[in-house]
């Protein structure tokens, strides 16, 4: 079963790559090169970071596995270096 949004535990991390654009940017990649998206169920939960995330995964029915954003990380990582 996956569910729209999980909220983090009370702690000083910080969600990287899991707002709206990046779920909109990556869920139109993922369909665009075959990747298996994963249809949406349950109840959706409102991400304490990005209000909008729940609403846009609900729009599209999709939730994304982490494997799907390493490109935009590893980019990430490497602009700090």
């Amino acid at each position: 079963m996956a569910l729209v949004g999980t909220p983090l535990r009370p702690t000083r991390s910080k969600p990287w790559r899991m707002d709206t654009d990046d779920h909109e940017h990556l869920a139109a990649h993922s369909q665009a090169e075959g990747i298996p998206q994963v249809q949406l169920d349950g109840q959706p939960v409102t991400a304490t970071w990005d209000a909008s995330l729940a609403p846009a995964m609900t729009a599209l029915g999709v939730a994304l596995h982490e494997e799907v954003t390493l490109d935009l990380l590893m980019t990430d990582l490497a602009r700090q270096s």
